[in-house]
């Protein structure tokens, strides 16, 4: 097909611009990462990839595309012996096409070897556009080789294979934005093509999300196998984007430190942040001794007062003597639970209210990295 790369690319780049537009106007998610650190990362892993694709090339000449034209040229595939309507032969190849995806993907996720590839793609803290095409390159090769092998054994036409390459990366793209569908459009729309809070659960750091919804572009597949799940257990604002082991590392590489004679602990970042954990200890007294020792320390400093519950008729007063404590001492309160939220504090630019401990350390990788 003549100008097939210009017309892939003006559509790729028209479908980019457009979601990336409204991500900037309306976001779904508040980010973890800068974008300008993730899309310079990002950005790097898709040149290495169109690098690695172009040395694929030199090999075998005939990415997807040409190996359409060459297997019709040669009469090879089970579309060039059949004589099936060209309608038909159409819809079959890329619904085979796109099952394929699909089961590549769920590969990914069961192979070691593979998954040590796929975590590339999961490892990207924030869901943009650009995570949809964030991929390790020896996978970009595989996946390409597979449907170069697929296109030899149905051969479907040219036409039907640019227009699945074409569906795939715009559909890929709109369900990695980080944009927001209006719960009863998302509805309707899942139940044929991935959206973005659908795909969303598949890039949680929790194991049984993200085995979950593999589709990268029609839905069908996860519904028809088992493998769909509708919303994630935190709902979409308080989920963990990522994996497993950014949280755990975030934990190994804040050093803890016990204090003599209090039930505290100093925990220092790798940005030299002081963070007084109080998170067994509700008593006012003991913060303010604790802060006090943390004056001479030239850094900035951080306090975590955690879930304080069983205070009696003073839990309300005592919350905000610890927080009032804290405020005057350290440049940000992190606190955990509940029984934060139910108390109004009369200055409260430096506080920051989490619902458990993942979430703050979601939070503390955001400060580290950023």
């Amino acid at each position: 097909m003549e100008n097939e790369a210009i017309i892939r690319l003006s559509i790729f780049l028209g479908i980019f611009g457009a979601l990336s537009l409204v991500e900037v106007l309306k976001p779904r998610r508040a980010r973890v990462v800068s974008r300008k650190k993730r899309w310079f990362t990002n950005w790097g892993i898709i040149l290495v990839d169109t690098l690695a694709l172009r040395l694929l090339a030199l090999i075998l000449p005939l990415l997807a595309v040409g190996a359409s034209v060459d297997a019709h040229a040669l009469g090879l595939g089970l579309f060039n012996i059949l004589d099936l309507p060209v309608a038909v032969e159409f819809i079959l190849a890329i619904l085979v096409l796109d099952f394929a995806i699909w089961l590549q993907h769920l590969l990914t996720h069961k192979i070691p070897f593979l998954w040590r590839l796929h975590r590339v793609h999961h490892a990207d803290r924030d869901m943009d556009v650009t995570t949809a095409i964030r991929f390790h390159p020896i996978e970009i090769l595989l996946s390409m080789l597979l449907k170069i092998g697929l296109v030899y054994l149905l051969g479907p036409s040219a036409l039907a294979v640019i227009v699945f390459e074409i569906m795939l990366n715009g559909l890929a793209m709109f369900n990695h934005a980080n944009i927001h569908l209006p719960r009863r459009i998302d509805r309707i729309v899942r139940k044929l093509i991935v959206t973005p809070d659908m795909h969303r659960v598949h890039h949680s750091v929790e194991r049984s999300e993200h085995d979950a919804n593999y589709g990268f572009a029609l839905s069908i597949w996860d519904q028809i196998f088992g493998t769909y799940i509708a919303q994630p257990n935190k709902g979409h604002d308080d989920m963990t984007v990522g994996l497993q082991c950014q949280i755990n590392e975030i934990k190994q590489r804040l050093i803890l430190t016990d204090l003599p004679e209090r039930r505290l602990s100093v925990k220092e970042s790798l940005k030299g942040s002081i963070m007084i954990d109080d998170t067994y200890n509700s008593n006012p007294a003991s913060l303010k001794n604790a802060l006090d020792s943390l004056d001479k320390l030239d850094k900035k400093k951080l306090c975590v007062l955690g879930e304080m519950r069983e205070l009696g008729s003073d839990s309300k007063l005592i919350h905000k003597q610890m927080y009032e404590y804290a405020r005057k001492r350290v440049d940000k309160v992190l606190c955990i639970g509940k029984s934060w939220s139910e108390c109004d504090f009369d200055n409260n630019e430096k506080l920051e209210i989490f619902n458990d401990q993942d979430q703050l350390y979601h939070y503390l990788v955001s400060i580290i990295d950023n």
